[in-house]
């Protein structure tokens, strides 16, 4: 810029002061100048020869730039205060000067729409017209009554009218209860039927009562000479079919079987279709969840809702295992193989807590169920992986919640028992279709369940207290025998013998045997055999027990026959040879009373009756105590040993 175009242009000093969005300095600023003019002398010495004009002109300039520069000063101030208040040596006039001012309301950007929602309030799917299509043969008809898709699976609603099947009304359990496409009825692998999408094949995902056939309605047509039979069928969809909402689909089965009557004859019926129709996907109820999220020490790697099913894969982190609680399986205890985990086991609700079922692995690929039969994968730094299958997001609702429970959900329904409070939360995640995410919750908090902290729960002390040193499972008897297991940290050997008494009768006694007794070494540890019961002693790991050392005392006895383990009159007592002393005076109940310590169920109540006062089975159950039995050698007691009285 040439001298004193600055001054001379004030097209530019417009655009200056435009671009510092001020037009002249504030008004503040002129006070601030009269207040310096005031405070000087009202005569100034000057000399005597007058300034030169040249001096005059570069005044002039340099006031001109103040000006700029102030303007641009104060126009920065306006934007950024903070900035102009660092500032070394004018930092306190602007501080002075911003005093007071109310801070500038930021102005929120606006929210984008949620892509969800859209899809949520879309028009609805036109709804799927039936159509028929005779046999190829031209006997029979095929219906595709409904068909749907929610972008993941493809449903087909099947009817067949079954022409030319042997039917009289009189004899209707006579006619064949199921038709199949599969040359070996039942059997998965050997399904004739087909299904493109797309010209893509589709996988047909079947169990034996959905998808490998039809099955008899109870109806028929024609004055029943045509039965008719029904099936629904499910399809996952092959990857990149779907280019768009509608698929195009072509069903294909060439063969179909029958059995007549309660016969395992099958026979080959007359009968095969081909049928080519249209299905308009819906997807405004589908969510696929990609994203990882996680909830104290649980990953939820990704999920699917649909009104199919709802899968979650899942990373647990070790929260201990139920070998620690002293009520798994002896064999699992012994060698810590086929650990148990906690922490790992998933419900899935809706908001107002019913309870979706499980599904099995069917609608999975590739990856490794994880459910309350099946434990997933048990990583090297003990945490699990594995993913959860539960049906699909009812009609009407928007949000279905996954919860994870310390203990298996179903560990207490099968005594009849609801989940208990007891059983505490390790984690919970919302699947939210309205807003479609996935994300942390705490539901579980209006139910008043607590969460357990995964810090601390491997190291938690999960054994019962017991009765009297011994602490006993709950007896088994479920494969022909009775199974009965007690625990204690007693290491050395102690002469005890269980009774079985009916009411005040003994029915048989089984005395302990020391292990230089032992004639058998054929399983995981030795044992004693006699001639209607088995009797061992082993030692636990004590990783499972917090670095306590208990062993197991193991009763099989074979003399029971179908034996009520619960009847009332039933039950067995731990007696101590020498000194006669009750250990234990009914097992069942002591066993159900450590149930009910560790999973916050009320067994031992429901079983026996609420107690008159505190303690086991000693306060209800009266019987007289058995005199105590001379410890016999094992030899001289084998010819007596659980035998009837």
């Amino acid at each position: 810029m040439r001298k004193n175009d600055l001054q001379r242009d004030k097209a530019f000093r417009q655009r200056l002061a435009q671009k510092l969005e001020v037009e002249q300095p504030p008004e503040s600023y002129f006070q601030a100048v009269q207040n310096a003019f005031a405070s000087l002398p009202d005569e100034l010495p000057v000399k005597a020869r007058p300034i030169h004009q040249r001096v005059l002109r570069t005044c002039a300039a340099l006031a001109a730039c103040c000006a700029v520069v102030v303007a641009g000063a104060f126009g920065l101030n306006q934007v950024s205060p903070q900035l102009m208040e660092s500032m070394p040596g004018i930092g306190q006039i602007f501080q002075d000067f911003n005093e007071g001012r109310e801070p500038p309301v930021p102005t929120p950007s606006p929210t984008p729409p949620s892509e969800t929602e859209s899809q949520l309030e879309q028009q609805d799917v036109p709804p799927f017209e039936p159509i028929s299509v005779p046999s190829n043969t031209g006997v029979g008809e095929l219906t595709i009554q409904n068909a749907w898709s929610d972008g993941l699976y493809l449903h087909l609603e099947l009817e067949l009218a079954a022409e030319g099947m042997p039917f009289d009304p009189v004899y209707a359990s006579s006619i064949s209860r199921s038709i199949s496409p599969c040359d070996d009825p039942y059997v998965e692998g050997t399904d004739t039927s087909h299904l493109w999408v797309n010209n893509l094949e589709a996988e047909k995902i079947a169990t034996i009562e959905n998808g490998l056939g039809f099955f008899w309605t109870g109806e028929s047509t024609d004055g029943g000479a045509t039965p008719i039979y029904a099936g629904e069928w499910v399809y996952r969809l092959p990857q990149n079919a779907a280019q768009g909402p509608d698929l195009s689909v072509s069903l294909e089965v060439p063969l179909l079987y029958t059995r007549y009557g309660d016969t395992d004859t099958y026979a080959l019926l007359d009968m095969s279709f081909q049928a080519d129709f249209s299905v308009t996907m819906d997807t405004r109820r589908t969510l696929i969840w990609k994203n990882a999220v996680e909830d104290n020490g649980v990953t939820l790697e990704q999920a699917r809702v649909s009104p199919t099913c709802v899968t979650a894969t899942v990373q647990v982190s070790n929260f201990g295992s139920l070998n620690s609680t002293l009520l798994a399986p002896l064999e699992q205890l012994v060698s810590g193989s086929d650990r148990m985990p906690l922490g790992i086991y998933g419900q899935l609700t809706t908001p107002d807590g019913t309870v979706l079922a499980e599904c099995d692995s069917r609608y999975l690929e590739s990856e490794t169920l994880l459910s309350s039969s099946s434990p997933g994968t048990v990583l090297e730094d003990g945490s699990t992986s594995g993913t959860m299958v539960f049906d699909g997001i009812p009609t009407g609702e928007s949000q279905v919640i996954l919860t994870l429970y310390e203990y298996p959900t179903g560990i207490a329904d099968s005594y009849g028992a609801a989940t208990p409070m007891k059983n505490r939360v390790t984690a919970e995640f919302t699947f939210d279709l309205n807003q479609g995410a996935v994300y942390p919750s705490q539901n579980y908090l209006a139910q008043g369940r607590e969460k357990l902290d995964v810090l601390t729960s491997a190291q938690l002390d999960r054994i019962p207290a017991g009765e009297n040193g011994y602490i006993c499972q709950i007896p088994d008897n479920s494969g022909g025998t009775v199974e009965i297991t007690l625990f204690t940290q007693d290491l050395d050997y102690r002469g005890v013998t269980l009774y079985w008494y009916d009411g005040d009768q003994i029915m048989s006694m089984y005395p302990s045997v020391p292990s230089s007794s032992y004639n058998k070494f054929d399983e995981s540890y030795p044992y004693y055999q006699g001639d209607y019961y088995t009797y061992g002693e082993v030692g636990l790991d004590p990783a499972y027990t917090n670095g306590k050392t208990y062993k197991a005392l193991y009763f099989r006895l074979e003399n029971t026959g179908s034996m009520n383990l619960t009847y009332s009159a039933t039950r067995f007592a731990l007696i101590d040879n020498n000194t006669g002393e009750v250990l234990v005076e009914d097992v069942m109940r002591s066993a159900l009373g450590n149930f009910d310590q560790i999973f916050g169920t009320s067994l031992e109540e429901q079983h026996y009756g609420a107690a008159e006062g505190e303690g086991t089975a000693s306060e209800v159950l009266s019987t007289p105590s058995p005199s105590p039995q001379p410890e016999e050698s094992v030899a001289d007691a084998s010819s007596d040993i659980g035998s009837y009285s």
